[in-house]
């Protein structure tokens, strides 16, 4: 990961969960200007407090396990992240490897029914009480950079200003 972030991403400070996943399928990069707690960091997440002017929230970054029992593991894990830091406005973001609906996804034919993979999602978002918004934009290093965002408290009033900064900070690297 140093060499990579030396080359690309000069300048930046970063997070990563290589200690909780052996791959470290996550990083989070920040610049000086965003101040970044790191509160806790999975196998399948990594969840910091983001201080930026005077906008603090806790945000996510996710990368979900294909496994089912892996899933639900997770499910608890963001039900008890909820429980802790309820009072703070919450991004979660990435690829949760898995739909709201089978109409979500490209191999959805007429007829197919919420399986319960599916519905322990559904529950879990409605526990942790996220609004689903819409995502799109660039890839980053091939890959759709998020997925899916889950939006909750006053988040959902800066989502405009926060694709704003991420799209100006990302010309840079363009």
């Amino acid at each position: 990961m140093l060499s990579i972030c030396s080359k690309w991403f000069a300048g930046l400070k970063s997070l990563e969960n290589y200690e909780p996943a052996h791959n470290g399928r996550i990083w989070v990069l920040w610049r000086d200007a965003i101040k970044v707690e790191m509160v806790a960091a999975s196998d399948q997440s990594m969840t910091c407090f983001i201080e930026y002017n005077s906008l603090r929230f806790l945000f996510t970054a996710l990368y979900g396990s294909n496994d089912g029992g892996v899933k639900k593991k997770f499910w608890k894990h963001l039900e008890n992240l909820h429980s802790s830091f309820h009072d703070f406005p919450w991004m979660l973001a990435g690829d949760f490897n898995i739909t709201i609906s089978p109409t979500d996804s490209s191999n959805f034919s007429e007829g197919h029914a919420i399986t319960a993979k599916i519905k322990d999602f559904v529950d879990c978002r409605n526990t942790i009480a996220v609004y689903d918004h819409f995502v799109s934009g660039p890839c980053l290093l091939g890959q759709t950079s998020i997925k899916l965002a889950f939006l909750q408290g006053n988040l959902i009033e800066y989502w405009s200003m926060a694709v704003g900064i991420f799209l100006q900070e990302l010309s840079f690297w363009l």
